[in-house]
C-alpha cells in the first residue's frame, strides 16, 4: 500500500444522507460488488464502474470525468456451515418472517486505489477514511429510489396535524428501554405524552411485546415515532394508531423538540418499515409453473435474461422483453455505443440512451443468464437483471410509473415509447417508429354515394372481444363462449351507421363507416402471420404499414355489437407470431393488472 499524492489536491467531501451514490451495481452494466474485481465507485461523484477486462466502465469514467480516486468494493457470499445432522433443530418459539440483511449474508471488502497512480492500492489519508465509511453506510441511489416510490403513499392525518402535545420533557434516546419491560430495539416513542413503548409482537421479526399498542389502548395516544429511524432531513417511521396506518409528520422536527430530541442530531441506525417492507417483497419467491403444476425449465445464455422483481414490475418487465427482441430496437441499442458512453455529458444513471443500452445488454449478451447453482448442486435459475435505474428514470414525475404500485402493462407501453421518441427526435434512429401504421376509414353518405377517407397515424390497433355469456358454472359465475381471432377483427372491420351532415349532397342523413373489408383484413392477417418477410400482405385499410406490432384487445360488457369497455389483454405480435385465426383466445401474452 503506498501513499498518493494525488489525496491532497482531490477535493472530497463526505457524501449527504441523500447522496446518489451507485454502489450496487455499475451504471452502464448490470456487473455488481459480486463480480470477480468488484466495484469502483468514484470518491468524487459516487459513480459506479466495473472493472471487468473488456469493458472496463470505471476507467471510462475516470478518462471522461479525470476522477482519479476510487473505492473498491467487493462483495462475498458468507458459506453456511451444514447442520450436524445428529444435532436437535433448534426449538421453534415464535412464528415470524425474519429478513436477512446484508451484514447476515455476505462479507465485503474494500480498498482505495488512485487511476493517477495506475490503479493501485493507495494509503486512507487525509477526509477518505469519512467518505468511505458514509459510502458504505449509505443507502445505495437505486434503494432510495425504490423506497421514495413506496413512501410517496404515506400521507398525514388530522390526528397528526392537530396534535396535542403534554407538558414538556426531556427523553433520552441513547440506552433507552421500553418503560413496561427490558427491550431496547423495537422502541416507539409516543409523540404526545413521550412514553417508550416496545413495537408489535413479531412484527418484522423484530422483538416486541407491543407495549406501544398497549399505551394507545390506556391513554388514547394515538401517535408514535419509532426510534433509531429519525434522520437529520426530519424524516422518520411515524404511526397512527387511530388510522391504523404508518403516516408522515410535517411538524416531526417541533413534535420531537418538545421532548429534547434535535433531528438534526439524529443518525438513522435501524431499517425502516418502508425499508422492510421493500425487503420482503422483492424477496418474494415468485415461483414459476405450468398449469399442470410442472416448473418451467431454465434457459440460459443470450436473450434468454430474466428481470428480478422490483416489487409490483411485470408489467415493465413484459413491455422489455417485448420491444427488445423487435430488431429495431435491437440495433439501435445493443451492441452498447462506445462512442455514446465516452461523450455523454449527463449523470449515467439519469441519461435514457444509457440505460436502455443497459438494458438492452443485460437482455441480450447473455452475461446475466448463466445458472445458478445451489449448494447441493441444484440448477435454481438465474440472478437475472434488476432493472431499478431504469425504472426510477423512466418513471420520474410520472404520477403511477414513479410508485410501487402494480400498473397497466399497455399504459406503460404507451408512456415509454412516448418517452423514446422524444428522446431520439433528433437522432434520426428512433426505434419507436416501427410501432407506427396509418389507418385508413372510409365514410360514404347513403344518399348521394359520395366516399370520402381518412387517415389516422397510430401505434395500436384496439380490437373488441365479444362477450356471449352462455351459462353458468356450478359454482354461480357467468361462463362465456370461446372467442376466436378472427371474431375479434370482425368487429374491429365491421361496417357502422352513423349520423351524418354531407357537404356534397348538402342533407343531415346517414352515412356507412368501414375501416376495411372483412376479406382483405383476414387474407392480409393470415398471409402476414404465415409470411416473416411480409411480402405477400394485400392491400388493406392498414395502408402504410401492413403489420401493426400490437394489438390492444378490450372486453365487451354485453353481446358482439357492444363497444370496448375496458382494456384487458395487450398483445405484441412479432415476425415469428404463427397464431392463426380460427384458434380460441384463452391467454394474453401481456397479462393486464387491472
Amino acid at each position: 500500500m503506498a501513499a498518493c499524492p494525488h489525496v491532497s489536491s482531490t477535493r472530497l467531501s463526505v457524501p449527504s444522507p441523500t447522496a446518489q451514490i451507485y454502489k450496487d451495481e455499475c451504471t452502464f452494466c448490470y456487473d455488481s460488488p459480486d463480480n470477480e474485481g468488484g466495484l469502483d465507485v468514484c470518491l468524487t461523484c459516487y459513480n459506479g464502474g466495473c472493472t471487468d477486462s473488456e469493458r472496463y466502465h470505471n476507467i471510462q469514467h475516470y478518462t471522461k470525468s479525470g476522477h482519479s480516486l476510487a473505492l473498491n468494493i467487493k462483495r462475498v457470499k458468507i458459506q453456511k456451515e451444514p447442520r450436524n445432522a445428529e444435532e436437535p433443530p433448534q426449538k421453534i418459539t415464535k412464528i415470524a418472517i425474519v429478513p436477512e440483511n446484508d451484514a447476515d449474508l455476505y462479507e465485503y471488502f474494500t480498498q482505495v486505489k488512485c487511476y493517477d497512480c495506475g490503479g493501485i492500492e493507495i494509503e486512507q489519508t487525509g477526509n477518505i477514511p469519512k467518505v468511505v465509511e458514509a459510502i458504505m453506510s449509505s443507502l445505495s441511489a437505486s434503494r432510495q429510489s425504490e423506497i421514495k416510490a413506496w413512501e410517496e403513499e404515506i400521507t398525514s392525518c388530522d390526528h397528526i396535524r392537530k396534535l396535542q402535545q403534554d407538558a414538556a420533557k426531556a427523553v433520552s434516546a441513547e440506552n433507552a428501554h421500553c418503560a413496561n419491560c427490558d427491550l431496547n430495539e423495537n422502541l416507539w416513542l409516543c409523540l404526545v405524552c413521550g412514553n417508550l413503548g416496545c413495537g408489535r409482537q413479531q412484527f418484522g421479526g423484530t422483538g416486541g411485546n407491543g407495549h406501544g399498542l398497549a399505551h394507545f389502548d390506556a391513554t388514547g395516544h394515538g401517535v408514535a415515532c419509532k426510534l433509531g429511524t429519525i434522520t437529520p432531513e426530519g424524516t422518520a417511521d411515524i404511526y397512527c394508531y387511530h388510522c391504523n396506518e404508518e403516516r408522515s409528520d410535517d411538524q416531526l422536527g417541533a413534535h420531537l423538540a418538545h421532548f429534547g430530541i434535535k433531528v438534526e442530531t439524529q443518525q438513522k441506525s435501524i431499517k425502516s418499515l418502508t425499508e422492510l417492507a421493500l425487503e420482503q417483497n422483492q424477496n418474494f419467491n415468485f415461483n414459476m409453473f405450468t398449469e399442470d403444476g410442472k416448473s418451467f425449465e431454465p434457459l440460459f445464455g443470450p436473450g434468454y435474461t430474466g428481470f428480478k422483481n422490483l416489487g409490483n414490475s411485470c408489467y415493465m418487465a413484459s413491455v422489455l422483453q417485448s420491444v427488445f427482441d423487435l430488431p429495431a430496437f435491437v440495433s439501435r441499442y445493443y451492441p452498447v455505443d462506445v462512442n455514446h458512453l465516452q461523450t455523454c455529458s449527463q449523470d449515467p444513471g439519469k441519461c435514457l440512451q444509457c440505460q436502455l443500452s443497459k438494458v438492452a445488454d443485460g437482455l441480450l449478451s447473455g452475461r446475466y443468464a448463466t445458472p445458478v447453482i445451489a449448494d447441493n448442486g441444484d440448477v435454481q435459475g438465474q440472478d437475472g437483471i434488476a432493472p431499478g435505474m431504469f425504472k426510477a428514470l423512466i418513471g420520474k414525475d410520472h404520477p403511477e410509473f414513479s410508485t410501487m404500485r402494480q400498473q397497466d402493462s399497455f399504459e406503460f407501453f404507451q408512456h415509454l415509447i412516448k418517452i423514446v421518441s422524444q428522446n431520439e427526435r433528433t437522432t434520426g434512429r428512433d426505434p419507436t417508429k416501427t410501432f407506427e401504421f396509418s389507418n385508413e376509414q372510409r365514410l360514404q353518405c347513403n344518399d348521394c354515394k359520395k366516399v370520402r377517407y381518412s387517415h389516422d397515424s397510430t401505434t395500436a390497433v384496439s380490437i373488441a372481444v365479444p362477450a356471449t355469456k352462455k351459462g353458468t358454472s356450478a359454482d354461480g359465475e357467468d361462463e362465456y363462449e370461446s372467442v376466436t381471432l378472427e371474431q375479434c377483427l370482425n368487429t374491429y372491420i365491421q361496417e357502422e351507421t352513423l349520423p351524418y351532415n354531407c357537404p356534397s349532397c348538402q342533407k343531415n342523413t346517414t352515412a356507412t363507416k368501414t375501416t376495411a373489408s372483412p376479406h382483405s383484413l383476414k387474407c392480409w392477417w393470415s398471409t402476414c402471420a404465415d409470411s416473416p418477410t411480409r411480402t405477400g400482405c394485400p392491400e388493406s385499410s392498414l395502408s402504410q404499414l401492413l403489420y401493426p406490432r400490437v394489438v390492444l384487445i378490450s372486453k365487451s360488457t354485453v353481446d358482439m355489437d357492444s363497444r370496448p369497455t375496458k382494456s384487458l389483454y395487450q398483445r405484441m405480435l412479432q415476425e415469428q407470431d404463427r397464431h392463426h385465426l380460427d384458434q380460441p383466445l384463452t391467454r394474453p401474452l401481456w397479462s393486464s393488472s387491472r
